[in-house]
């Protein structure tokens, strides 16, 4: 190690005379060892570096790593592997520089390096290169192959030599081996025991190959001997633990044999079990998917059925009242759809829309419960409210309905105040908030999630139990106080973004009161001409796709209502149709939708379509108006 020592010693000190980084201190620091213990390597004393650590120091001094592990008196595993695995290849080299003139060998100190790694790789590998010639003088051995024999180091280099170390049994063996690898002219292998000279069982591993001269006699033999005692003791470890595993496992195999039938029993009786259940898994879910579209087909007929009550209602009254509680019953179907897929994550749309008058609106449908409780209900907007925002203006409706019902039938008397503002640093964020001082029944995270009984039951259903989920999904945030004594609080924080009026620009520039309308249902049909006529529309009306396309071809409108479900084909189709024909006269007129199949996922097909608006069934005559002005001027 005094080399060793010395060497790093000097390379540091003259790399550090340039660089202060390479102080012990910190050269230490960097391969990851303490500076005590590199200063005793550098002063010589007998302690040692691991491998990774001489590769990390060579590294760290630029310095070819295989020159320090051998000044430390180690070598490379890749090195050990390739000598392993190359045993002929690595004696020749030996060989060919066994026969260079002293004074090249002596001249090389790069040829000196060579030989003192390749001393070292023989010592460390216990690995030792022959050759046997019939001129003894001709015959040779390294030195390492007396050390794995076991016999004197002045042993002459002859086949001899090799043979009375082995035990007598193997003497016969490693003749025979010899004899037929000659005959076939191939290498021999073998693996050998040692004999007498050794106190313990010593083993070796020998192969070789034999060079011939011009008649074909043995002229030389070259060849490789391993010792691989340890190999050997390892492996009759392993036969000798697998020799017990298999007298253990006879022993146990009845027990063994009689536990497997039992668990195959109970494999099989679960088995049936699994199936069962799995069938009536199946069985639910088709009855989940069976009552999932009942109530949308059922929820499709409601709304038409509603549709066609505030048709007669207007022919008759022009019942305002009728027509706000409808649009209550509108909102509870809504909720029910909600409650069937809220699992699935519910759908946002993001539209420009009056938020005062969709506010004011939701407020006016609570006015007959307001008398009816004998309570006071106010609606303030803060001053800084945006008119109009984009947002998703269905969600936002439903929200404020659910806590109007919520706080109205549970505050006995008083007041029931809700409030809107705009907040945030950047009046980005609207806020809504309603509180009551005498309500009776205590908020909790319950009121405001769907209750989740366990993996397998339903969950318990209740209006307000949807605000929660609606709220995350506009990415907003809902927060609830119970004051003491009586009284609630709730405040929901919604994002939003204010923009301006729907201007003359987005609306066709045709002036004409020209409107098609294709609904089959006689009293809808009946309702939404006489709305537009008492507009001053003229009004072409159909009842199918069919009469609709033929319509669409032969004269140019202002504006299309279009149901969505027809007898022949669906308004989905008919607006495609009227959209790809690009010289159409009505390929770029405005079509509204006006169906009962008011969900977000069917709002999202409508547009995709090429449909522009959209109405939901019921609908008063305000809320039609207003989505057509938003195409026609």
């Amino acid at each position: 190690m005094e080399k060793f020592g010395n060497y790093i010693r000097s390379k540091r000190a003259a790399l550090q005379e340039n660089d202060k980084s390479f102080s012990q201190r910190q050269v230490s620091l960097r391969i990851g060892i303490e500076p005590s213990y590199l200063s005793k390597i550098e002063r010589c004393l007998p302690v040692a570096l691991s491998e990774e650590k001489t590769i990390a120091l060579a590294e760290v001094l630029g310095e070819d790593s295989d020159y320090l592990l051998a000044l430390g008196g180690k070598i490379s595993r890749d090195v050990q592997d390739i000598i392993k695995k190359r045993p002929m290849l690595f004696s020749r080299l030996v060989r060919e520089l066994k026969d260079l003139p002293d004074e090249a060998i002596e001249a090389s100190q790069e040829f000196n390096q060579v030989q003192e790694k390749l001393s070292q790789l023989h010592d460390l590998a216990s690995i030792g290169a022959f050759q046997f010639s019939a001129d003894q003088d001709s015959s040779h051995w390294t030195r390492q192959v007396t050390s794995i024999l076991r016999i004197p180091n002045d042993s002459p280099p002859n086949f001899y030599s090799l043979l009375i170390a082995l035990a007598p049994e193997e003497q016969k063996t490693i003749k025979q081996v010899t004899d037929k690898a000659l005959k076939n002219n191939t290498h021999f292998h073998c693996e050998l025991k040692l004999g007498k000279h050794t106190d313990k069982p010593v083993y070796i591993l020998m192969w070789g190959y034999f060079e011939k001269d011009d008649k074909g006699e043995r002229s030389a033999t070259f060849g490789v001997i391993q010792d691989i005692t340890e190999i050997v003791q390892l492996r009759n470890e392993i036969q000798s633990a697998k020799n017990s595993l298999e007298i253990n496992y006879n022993e146990q195999g009845i027990e063994l044999s009689t536990a497997i039938e039992k668990l195959k029993s109970e494999i099989s009786s679960r088995k049936k079990l699994e199936d069962k259940l799995k069938n009536i898994n199946i069985e639910i879910t088709q009855q989940a998917n069976i009552q999932t579209e009942f109530f949308e087909n059922r929820a499709y007929s409601l709304r038409s059925l509603m549709t066609r009550f505030i048709a007669e209602q207007s022919e008759k009254n022009n019942d305002h009242s009728s027509s706000l509680k409808l649009k209550r019953i509108s909102s509870k179907i809504n909720d029910m759809g909600d409650f069937f897929t809220w699992k699935k994550g519910l759908k946002v749309e993001e539209i420009a829309f009056n938020l005062h008058e969709a506010l004011e609106g939701v407020v006016q449908e609570f006015e007959s419960d307001f008398s009816q409780n004998d309570l006071n209900v106010s609606f303030t907007k803060s001053p800084d409210l945006p008119t109009f925002i984009k947002s998703d203006k269905l969600r936002i409706e439903q929200i404020c309905t659910a806590l109007l019902e919520l706080f109205i039938t549970n505050t006995p008397w008083g007041y029931v105040q809700f409030s809107a503002a705009a907040g945030g640093a950047d009046q980005g964020t609207l806020v809504l908030a309603i509180t009551s001082a005498s309500k009776n029944k205590t908020l909790g995270e319950n009121t405001f999630y769907p209750k989740t009984l366990d993996q397998d039951t339903p969950y318990q259903s209740n209006p307000t139990q949807l605000v929660g989920p609606m709220v995350e999904a506009m990415s907003g945030q809902i927060q609830f106080e119970n004051p003491s004594g009586m009284g609630s609080l709730v405040n929901i924080q919604i994002p939003m973004k204010s923009c301006e009026p729907i201007s003359n620009e987005q609306a066709i520039t045709s002036t004409e009161k020209h409107a098609l309308i294709v609904e089959d249902d006689k009293h809808s049909q009946l309702y939404i001409a006489k709305v537009l006529e008492s507009q001053g529309y003229e009004v072409v009306r159909t009842e199918n796709g069919e009469q609709a396309l033929k319509e669409a071809e032969r004269d140019q409108f202002s504006i299309i209502l279009l149901d969505i479900q027809l007898p022949d084909m669906t308004g989905i189709q008919i607006a495609k149709e009227i959209r790809k024909d690009e010289q159409s006269p009505n390929s770029g007129v405005p079509i509204i939708a006006v169906s009962a199949h008011a969900t977000q996922e069917d709002r999202g097909k409508y547009f995709a379509a090429g449909i522009n608006g959209f109405v939901s069934k019921p609908f008063e005559i305000k809320t039609l108006m207003d989505e057509i002005k938003k195409f026609v001027r």
